[in-house]
């Protein structure tokens, strides 16, 4: 069994029953006696119990525990000590997609993904990640400011889409800021994630606060600054790639964060640079889940 955890999802931040579940999809394997693989993800944070012990319990009882970022790979150890951890790095890097080109009369490509979760507030609406900037206000004044330049295309793009939690929908609220600023180009939902990865691939700078919308970009060669609301962000992007272009957590206020994309926008070029020397390392990192998969496969062919 491969478990990806929703990529970030094995942690008590986001309540109680997201991580029942998870917990007990995994307990579920091992107690069958079937291998298990917690496939590249962020491990924790975890700060509550019983959800700290239990996690422990369940990453000791798996084959391996394959984390894609240094911080949850000493997070695991820590946890759970006598765990086989290897760290890789997320498997969007491999997302096929086919290159896209944008052409609004030569003018620059700028895409912005809103994520509906933290411009709600979080799932509890009390910005319950503890984000310094005010997120709703960050993203109408970038876009106000975008759209005051003549020489940027503004495309407001979703990456999740969720009609069970409102909340957590890119749609609705891209649909709402489409409608506050009619300059900006309201992209249609993606059919699937290598669809987006095709799109995102066209544009020459990216502002996103989904994190495999940020990886699309950077895989993509496409600049891009992060929107942080965990460590998983500085885990990966400063953490594996040392790529230090992304809104922290907590370090800057709302107007700070809006100058500081801008300033990215105009040094975008220098951006590239880093991707490039980011990405240098990220097929060795896959390999090393890729080895893993193929001696369990292997083991599981002989029997």
């Amino acid at each position: 069994m491969l478990d990806i955890g929703g990529g970030d999802s094995f942690t008590d931040i986001y309540g109680p029953k997201r991580f029942g579940f998870l917990w007990l999809s995994k307990m579920m394997a091992t107690a069958r006696g079937k291998p298990l693989i917690l496939s590249p993800q962020t491990i924790g944070p975890f700060t509550r119990q019983p959800q700290t012990f239990l996690a422990s319990i369940a990453m000791t009882h798996a084959r391996t525990v394959v984390a894609r970022d240094p911080i949850s790979f000493d997070v695991a150890r820590k946890m759970a000590p006598r765990a086989n951890v290897l760290q890789a790095v997320d498997v969007a890097f491999a997302l096929p997609f086919e290159r896209r080109s944008h052409n609004d009369g030569g003018k620059t490509e700028v895409g912005v993904n809103v994520s509906g979760l933290l411009f709600n507030g979080g799932y509890s609406g009390a910005n319950e990640f503890g984000m310094q900037i005010d997120y709703a206000d960050y993203t109408r004044k970038l876009l106000a400011a975008l759209s005051a330049r003549s020489d940027v295309a503004v495309r407001l793009l979703c990456h999740v889409n969720s009609d069970a939690l409102p909340q957590d929908d890119d749609g609705r609220v891209a649909a709402k800021l489409a409608e506050a600023f009619p300059s900006v180009i309201l992209v249609p939902k993606f059919a699937s994630p290598s669809e987006a990865k095709s799109y995102i691939s066209g544009l020459d700078f990216l502002v996103s606060g989904r994190m495999h919308a940020c990886i699309a970009a950077f895989s993509s060669g496409v600049p891009v600054v992060p929107v942080a609301y965990s460590r998983k962000f500085a885990g990966l992007f400063e953490g594996v790639l040392s790529y230090p272009h992304l809104v922290p957590v907590k370090g800057l206020d709302t107007d700070e964060a809006v100058e500081f994309t801008l300033r990215k926008l105009d040094d975008r070029d220098a951006m590239k640079g880093d991707i490039a020397r980011g990405s240098a390392g990220v097929e060795a990192l896959l390999d090393r889940y890729r080895g893993e998969l193929a001696e369990v496969f292997s083991l599981a062919v002989s029997k």
